[in-house]
């Protein structure tokens, strides 16, 4: 079964991230996330997991403004 980290590491990198951008970006949600997301945890479904997709592309912004402000792939992270 696909991980909610499995979900997020496809999406982003279909988005231009490398593996290792995402992997920096998730401990970086870990560190800074309000909200305790689980990310070894089954795939959510429907509505819960674009919470969570949304919450965590959020902070990738934030990282990406803060280690790669002029990557290519950052307005990918700036739209809705």
């Amino acid at each position: 079964m696909e991980t909610v980290r499995d979900y997020i590491k496809k999406r982003f990198t279909e988005m231009g991230m490398s593996d290792e951008m995402v992997a920096h970006v998730i401990e970086y949600c870990k560190q800074n996330c309000e909200t305790d997301i689980d990310f070894e945890a089954q795939r959510y479904q429907g509505f819960l997991m674009s919470i969570v997709f949304t919450t965590v592309k959020t902070y990738a912004l934030e990282w990406i403004n803060k280690n790669v402000p002029s990557a290519w792939f950052k307005p990918m992270f700036e739209s809705v």
